[in-house]
């Protein structure tokens, strides 16, 4: 605390204030109040309690030596026997220690406000997202704000959206190919069954051609049998009249010889 004039010169102090300003009490000596840096002021100002003789009371910050203090003030005239005002005493309560904590306390919960209400917008998102997943849709990704409190839930949520199209894609892929390949493998079988029925009635036409010639040809055989056969015959008759017909010139030859040798 303090103890001022009627002018507002400090005329007094106590070590507390000492401590709480860090003002040497060579400084304060003749200091006048109005040499206090004041910053801010919410209550009454100490002149009331001068012109008015009254008590006051308030919140003001003070720059000091030992740095911005906020402090709880009162104010309180002093009277002399015959009434008259002889000094104001103002006592001081720091309360900068509980500014700071209700600040900080302040910009917690305004913290707290600014993430619940990110946490609502994000978590929409993130609803709305899940809905169109659950409707088939598996192009769309969750929205990732800025300071998105759902970060981490966002990126696995988009990470297993895409891994979901991956492998649906690659079975859709895999169910193509193996149509396509079924397909073609049925095409191949046709194939084979109507070349296996060309060769099924190509075989009989064959064989049945094969028939037809070994008939052909045994008849053949046998016309050429017969032709041997009179040919043979036809051989030995002629043969046998060349033998005859070599006989008889024989025996011509031989009457002829003889009827020269008679005639000789």
């Amino acid at each position: 605390m303090i103890l001022l004039s009627p002018s507002l010169q400090i005329a007094d102090w106590n070590n507390a204030f000492i401590d709480l300003s860090g003002y040497r009490a060579g400084d304060l000596d003749g200091l006048s109040f109005r040499s206090f840096k004041m910053l801010k002021k919410d209550g009454e100002s100490i002149r009331t309690a001068v012109t008015e003789l009254r008590r006051v009371s308030g919140e003001i910050a003070l720059e000091f030596p030992a740095g911005t203090k906020d402090l709880e003030y009162f104010c309180i005239p002093l009277y002399g026997d015959e009434g008259s005002l002889t000094s104001v005493l103002v006592v001081y309560r720091d309360i900068t220690e509980q500014r700071r904590q209700e600040q900080e306390i302040r910009k917690m919960m305004a913290e707290a406000e600014k993430t619940a209400r990110a946490l609502n917008i994000s978590t929409g998102d993130l609803g709305t997202s899940i809905r169109r997943l659950a409707a088939g849709d598996l192009t769309n990704h969750a929205a990732i704000g800025e300071n998105d409190p759902l970060l981490r839930v966002k990126e696995d949520y988009n990470f297993s959206v895409d891994a979901i199209r991956t492998v649906i894609r690659d079975a859709e892929k895999a169910i193509a190919d193996l149509d396509e390949h079924v397909s073609a493998s049925a095409g191949n079988i046709q194939e084979v069954s109507a070349a296996l029925s060309t060769v099924a009635e190509n075989s009989g036409s064959s064989a049945d051609a094969a028939a037809s010639q070994m008939q052909t040809i045994e008849d053949v055989h046998r016309e050429i049998s017969t032709m041997l056969c009179r040919s043979t015959r036809s051989l030995a008759t002629t043969q046998q009249h060349q033998v005859n017909s070599q006989r008889k010139q024989a025996r011509l030859g031989d009457r002829a010889a003889s009827l020269r040798l008679g005639g000789s």
